[in-house]
C-alpha cells in the first residue's frame, strides 16, 4: 500500500487569512509601524505558545469618524516579522450588533482550558455600547460570537487579568470611569456587580478609557489613556496590589499625540518588556492609526521609565528578511526618512542624502549563517554613489560596498546587489555609511553562503532564498484564493517559480497563479488548458495573441500531489513537472520585470472573472529571482517524498536506464504550432543512443522544422519518408559527454483534422563505447525503454497494466521468482525480483512514479 505524499516543510511562511468565505495572505516586515498594509489601532498584545499576537481595531481611513467594521489578528516570534490572519471576527457575524454603525472598538484575548475567549465592545441593537465574548479554539481564530452581550455591562475597551489564585477580572471604561468586574469560571459572565476603579492622585482629566493591566514583580499595574483637557491623550499609569484598586499614580508613560487618541498594551516576550500604543504615522490622519511598541525596562524601584517614540520600534531583525533601514535607531544630521513613492509597497525610505552621512540599525540577527550578498532597493536620478555597509560604528568591519547607479528617477527603485567582503553571525549593530549621495535607499536584505534545510544551493548567478515564500493553502473552488503582495514580479528577469499541488478536481482554466495587472498583461499557470487539456504556463503583454506559452505532457491527476517548477533564463523558459522538464520555449522573450508594476497577484483564481477558482490544495510555494538549475529543481520536488509505507524507498534506476520521449497531443487546435522533444538522459555514466525512428501521421501533422539537440549532440533530417524522422543521439562510435540531457525539438504545424498517435523507435542502444546493448522501441512516448525488453512489462504485451501489477506481485508473494522474466521482472535492475519491483510496477500503473525502467 502507498502512502500520500509525506510533507517536509521547508522555509514555507504560513500566512493564511480567512475573510469570510475567501482567503487573502498577507505578511509585512517592519518596525515602526508594527504593519504598514492597513490602518489598525488599539493594539492589545498577548503571548501564547511563544508567539505575540496582536489583536486591535481595524480603521477604515474617513475624514468624519472612527469607523471599524472587523478585527483582524497579527502574530510575530520576533517583532519584526509580522503575519496577517486574517478577519477574526466581523460585525455582521454577530447577530446583536446595530449594523448601521461601524463600531467595533478596542478589544482583548485570553485563553483558559482549551479556549480562547475574544471580548470586543459595540454598539447593540437599540442602542448601548456593550461587550460581547466569543470563542475559538486557536488565537488567531476565526472567532464564534455568543447569542448575546454580556450582562451588566456597559461600556467599552476590554481587557481581562488573571489574578494569582486564578480568577479573572474584567475591566472596561465609560463615562470616564474604569470599571472592574470579576467574571464567573465560564469567562462569559459576571460573577460580581461592576465597581468603579479608584486611581489616587491622578491629575484632573478630561476624559480616561482604554484601561490596560498587567502584573510585574507582584505588583499590579493599570495603564490608561487619558485626555487632560480635551485635546490628545496621554498614556499614564498607576499601581496596586489588588485587582480591584485603590491604585496609586505613578507617572507617564507617552506624552500627548499628535492624533487624538493613544490606546495601548503592555507586555513581556522572551524577557522583554514592549509598551504597545497607536498614532496616525502611517496615514496622517486620526481615523487611521497605526500599532507602534517600545521596549523598556523598568526602573530599580519599579516604576515605568517614560518612552519616545522610535522608528526602529521592537525586536531583531532577521539579516535574511528587507531590513527595513528607514526605520534606523540613530542617523546624522541631515538624514529623512520619506514616505515611498514609485509602486513600492506603503512605508518610507531614507532621504536627503549626503557625502559621508550615515545611518545606524541595530539588532540584526545573522544565526550561524555567515552571507554572502547585500543587495538594496535603491533610486537615483543620476547615480554614482555608494553604500558602505559596516558593523558596530561608521568606521567598523566592512561587509561590503554596494554601488548606486542611476535608475532614471528618485522614485524609481531597483534592486542592486553585491558580494560581501567580510562575513559575519550573531547578532550585530549595522550602519549604512554613504558616500557621493543624491539617492535614495528602502531596505537592504542579505544572502546566505549556506542554504537552509530544503532550500536550493546557489546557482552560477543570482541569489540564493527564494524572495516569498508561502503555503499551504487549501482553496474550495469557489470563493478562496490568495493575494499575494503588490508588486512581487517587479524585479523579476530571470527566475523560477516552484510549488506543490494537490487538486480535489480538475477544472479548465483553474489558474495555480495568475500574476499581472489586468486581461492583457499577466503571468499564470493552470492545471488543465482549455486549447489540450494538460498544465499550461505563459507569460504576455499583449493579451492572448502575445503569449509565449510551455505545454504540459499529459493531464494532471486529481487526488495526488503533483510539483510545478517554471523557469527562465535568458530567452530560454522550462517547464518541470515532478521534477522533469516537459517542455521548453527557446524564444521567451518576455520576463516578468516588463509587466510593471503588478497589483494582481493571485493563487488559485484567474484575473479573468468568468474562469473558475482552484479547487485543491497548494503548497511549498516558492518564487526565485533567478532561474534555478534542472538538479536544483529535482532536490525541490523531492521524489523521496513519496514513498512506500511500511516497505523501503525504491531505490532510483542505475545505470543506462534513461531514455525517453516527450510526446505531442493530438488535442493542440487546428492550425496551431507546437514542439515535441526527444530527450536523452545518459543518466550516471555515458550511454549513446542512435537510429531514433519517429513515426507520425503526416495527413494530420506536419513538420516545420527539427533542430540540432543542445550541445550538438543530436542531429535530424526530414527524410524522403512521409511520417518519419530520424536522428542520432552523440555519435556512430557511441562515446557520449556523461550526464548532460541532450534534447532533440521537432516543430510541427498545420496540423489537420484528427488523431495522429506519435511512435518512437530507437534501434541501438550503446553503453560506454562501441558495444551494443540492445534495441527499444514504445508506442507511448511516455514510456522509457532500455535494452529489448520493456522492463515491468511482465506478459510481454507490449504495455504495463494492471495484469503486469498482479502477476509480478504474484511472483513475489509466492517467493517463485524463477517463473518470472528477471529482464522484464527486474525493474530497477538491482539483479534480483523483489517488493520494490512489485511497488515500482503498481506505482506506474497508478501514474505515482514516472521515472523508471
Amino acid at each position: 500500500m502507498l502512502k500520500s505524499i509525506t510533507k517536509m516543510k521547508r522555509l514555507t511562511l504560513l500566512i493564511v487569512l480567512v475573510i469570510g468565505m475567501s482567503i487573502c495572505c498577507y505578511f509585512a516586515f517592519a518596525d515602526n509601524p508594527l504593519i504598514t498594509t492597513d490602518y489598525y489601532a488599539d493594539p492589545s498584545c498577548r503571548v501564547f505558545n511563544g508567539t505575540m499576537y496582536v489583536y486591535g481595531s481595524h480603521d477604515i481611513d474617513d475624514p468624519d469618524w472612527y469607523k471599524m467594521r472587523d478585527y483582524h489578528v497579527w502574530s510575530s516570534t520576533n517583532g519584526v516579522k509580522w503575519t496577517d490572519h486574517g478577519v477574526a471576527l466581523d460585525k455582521n457575524d454577530v447577530p446583536w450588533v446595530d449594523q448601521s454603525q461601524d463600531t467595533m472598538w478596542a478589544p482583548d484575548c485570553v485563553y483558559k482550558n482549551g479556549t480562547y475567549y475574544f471580548y470586543f465592545p459595540v454598539v447593540a441593537n437599540g442602542g448601548g455600547r456593550r461587550i460581547g465574548v466569543a470563542t475559538a479554539s486557536n488565537p488567531e481564530g476565526p472567532f464564534n460570537p455568543q447569542p448575546n452581550y454580556m450582562a451588566n455591562v456597559n461600556g467599552i475597551d476590554p481587557c481581562i487579568y488573571f489574578a494569582d489564585n486564578g480568577d479573572a477580572y474584567m475591566y472596561w471604561s465609560m463615562t470616564s470611569t474604569v470599571w472592574v468586574a470579576r467574571l464567573n469560571s465560564n469567562m462569559l459572565s459576571l460573577a460580581t456587580s461592576p465597581t468603579a476603579v479608584s486611581i489616587q492622585g491622578v491629575p484632573s482629566f478630561n476624559l480616561i478609557e482604554g484601561p490596560w493591566v498587567h502584573e510585574y514583580n507582584n505588583t499590579i499595574y493599570l495603564s490608561v489613556p487619558i485626555s487632560l483637557t480635551g485635546g490628545p491623550e496621554v498614556m499614564d499609569y498607576a499601581t496596586g496590589t489588588s485587582p480591584t484598586g485603590p491604585f496609586t499614580y505613578r507617572g507617564r508613560i507617552f506624552d500627548p499625540n499628535v492624533n487624538w487618541t493613544i490606546h495601548g498594551s503592555i507586555v513581556n516576550f522572551n524577557d522583554h518588556w514592549y509598551a504597545f500604543y497607536h498614532d496616525d504615522a502611517l496615514s496622517g490622519s486620526d481615523h487611521g492609526r497605526c500599532w507602534r511598541a517600545e521596549e523598556f525596562q523598568y526602573n530599580a524601584n519599579g516604576t515605568i521609565p517614560k518612552l519616545s517614540k522610535t522608528l526602529r520600534g521592537i525586536g531583531t531583525a532577521n539579516a535574511y528578511d528587507q531590513i527595513q533601514v528607514d526605520r534606523y535607531n540613530t542617523a546624522s544630521s541631515g538624514i529623512q526618512s520619506q514616505s515611498v513613492g514609485g509602486g513600492e509597497p506603503r512605508g518610507w525610505y531614507i532621504g536627503n542624502i549626503s557625502n559621508g552621512s550615515w545611518i545606524q540599525y541595530n539588532n540584526v540577527d545573522f544565526t550561524n549563517t555567515s552571507p554572502g550578498t547585500i543587495s538594496a532597493r535603491v533610486a537615483s536620478q543620476s547615480g554614482g554613489g555608494s553604500i558602505e555597509v559596516r558593523l558596530n560604528s561608521t568606521t567598523g568591519t566592512l561587509l561590503g560596498t554596494i554601488s548606486v547607479p542611476a535608475t532614471g528617477g528618485s522614485q524609481t527603485w531597483r534592486t542592486v546587489t553585491t558580494d560581501m567582503g567580510n562575513t559575519t553571525t550573531g547578532t550585530q549593530n549595522l550602519y549604512l555609511v554613504f558616500r557621493t549621495g543624491g539617492f535614495n535607499v528602502n531596505w537592504i536584505q542579505f544572502e546566505g553562503t549556506a542554504a537552509p534545510t530544503g532550500v536550493p544551493t546557489p546557482g552560477p548567478t543570482g541569489n540564493q532564498a527564494p524572495i516569498f515564500t508561502g503555503g499551504p493553502y487549501s482553496l474550495n473552488g469557489t470563493s478562496d484564493y490568495v493575494d499575494l503582495p503588490d508588486g512581487l514580479t517587479n524585479d523579476l528577469n530571470d527566475f523560477s517559480i516552484a510549488c506543490r499541488v494537490n487538486l480535489n478536481s480538475r477544472d479548465t482554466w483553474t489558474r495555480i497563479f495568475d500574476f499581472g495587472g489586468d486581461t492583457d498583461i499577466f503571468m499564470m499557470l493552470t492545471p488543465e488548458s482549455g486549447d489540450t487539456g494538460y498544465p499550461y504556463f505563459c507569460i504576455t503583454l499583449t493579451g492572448n495573441s502575445g503569449e509565449q506559452g510551455l505545454n504540459g505532457n499529459s493531464a494532471l491527476p486529481t487526488g495526488s500531489w503533483q510539483h510545478f517548477t517554471v523557469t527562465r533564463s535568458g530567452s530560454t523558459g522550462i517547464l518541470y513537472i515532478n521534477g522533469q522538464e516537459v517542455d521548453r520555449n527557446n524564444n521567451m522573450t518576455l520576463h516578468p520585470a516588463d509587466m510593471g508594476n503588478t497589483l494582481n497577484n493571485y493563487i488559485g483564481r484567474s484575473q479573468w472573472s468568468n474562469d473558475p477558482y482552484l479547487n485543491g490544495e497548494v503548497d511549498d510555494f516558492f518564487v526565485y529571482n533567478r532561474a534555478l538549475s534542472p538538479s536544483e529543481v529535482a532536490a525541490l520536488a523531492d521524489p523521496a517524498e513519496i514513498t512506500p509505507d511500511p516497505t523501503p524507498t525504491p531505490t532510483t534506476p542505475p545505470e543506462d536506464c534513461n531514455v525517453f520521449f516527450d510526446p505531442a497531443h493530438s488535442t493542440q487546435i487546428l492550425d496551431s504550432t507546437f514542439r515535441i522533444d526527444v530527450v536523452v538522459d545518459s543518466g550516471n555514466q555515458e550511454l549513446a543512443a542512435y537510429g531514433f525512428n519517429i513515426t507520425y501521421d503526416p495527413a494530420i501533422l506536419h513538420v516545420a522544422e527539427v533542430e540540432k539537440g543542445v550541445d550538438g549532440f543530436l542531429a535530424a533530417a526530414n527524410t524522403e519518408t512521409p511520417g518519419e524522422i530520424i536522428a542520432s543521439g552523440f555519435d556512430s562510435s557511441g562515446t557520449g559527454p556523461g550526464s548532460d540531457l541532450q534534447v532533440l525539438i521537432i516543430t510541427f504545424n498545420g496540423i489537420a483534422e484528427g488523431i495522429s498517435s506519435l511512435g518512437l523507435y530507437v534501434d541501438q542502444l550503446v553503453d560506454g563505447g562501441p558495444t551494443v546493448i540492445g534495441t527499444a522501441c514504445g508506442t507511448d512516448g511516455s514510456i522509457e525503454v532500455k535494452d529489448t525488453i520493456l522492463r515491468g512489462d511482465i506478459n510481454g504485451d507490449g504495455v504495463i497494466d494492471i495484469i503486469d501489477a498482479l502477476l509480478i506481485a504474484k511472483c513475489y508473494v509466492d517467493i517463485e521468482p524463477e517463473r518470472c522474466n528477471l529482464d522484464s521482472s527486474d525493474t530497477n535492475c538491482d539483479g534480483k525480483i523483489d517488493i520494490i519491483d512489485a511497488l515500482l510496477v503498481a506505482q506506474y500503473y497508478v501514474e505515482l512514479i514516472q521515472s523508471f525502467c
